[in-house]
C-alpha cells in the first residue's frame, strides 16, 4: 500500500509539474504581500490542516515538490525547511478530529477511551507547537548541530 501511495504521489507531482501547476503555485506564493512570512505561515498551516486528515507519506509526496521551491526561493535554508515541515507533520498527526496517530494509540491500548487519549496528547501538542515557534524564531538552532558536524 505504501508503494501505491508513493507511486500515486509521484505521478500527481509529475503531472502537476508537467502542466505548469508547480510554476504557477510558486509564482503565486512568491507574489504575495510580505511573501517571506506569508508563505511560511501559509505553508505550515496547509501542512497542519492536511495532516489532520491525510497520512504523512501522501503529504510529503504531494506537498514537498510544490511548497519547497517557494520556501527555499524566499531564502529559507532547505534543511531548516525540512525540519519545520516534519515538525508540523508531527503536530498534525496527533491533532483531532482525525489525528491518525491517536487511532494507533487506541489500537495498542484498547481499555483506554478515545476521550482519554485526546486529553493525554494535549501536552505533547503544546510542546511541539512551542518547538515549532522556537524553530521559526531561532532558525540557527536547527542548523547549529549540522554546522558543528560539517565544519571544515
Amino acid at each position: 500500500m505504501a508503494c501505491w501511495i508513493m507511486a500515486g504521489g509521484s505521478a500527481f507531482s509529475s503531472v502537476f509539474s508537467g502542466i505548469g501547476g508547480k510554476k504557477l503555485v510558486v509564482d503565486l506564493l512568491l507574489s504575495l504581500p510580505a511573501a517571506k512570512i506569508t508563505v511560511l505561515v501559509f505553508s505550515l498551516a496547509l501542512i497542519f490542516f492536511l495532516g489532520m486528515f491525510v497520512d504523512p507519506v501522501s503529504i510529503i509526496m504531494i506537498m514537498t515538490p510544490i511548497l519547497t521551491p517557494a520556501v527555499t526561493g524566499l531564502g529559507y535554508d532547505p534543511l531548516w525547511w525540512g525540519v519545520a515541515f516534519t515538525s508540523m507533520l508531527l503536530v498534525s498527526y496527533l491533532t483531532p478530529p482525525v489525528g491518525l496517530g491517536l487511532y494507533y494509540f487506541k489500537g495498542a491500548i484498547e481499555e483506554v477511551s478515545m476521550d482519554e487519549i485526546y486529553r493525554a496528547v494535549i501536552p505533547f501538542i503544546v510542546l511541539q507547537v512551542i518547538a515549532i515557534i522556537v524553530i521559526i524564531l531561532k532558525p540557527g538552532i536547527v542548523l547549529w548541530f549540522i554546522n558543528i558536524l560539517f565544519r571544515t
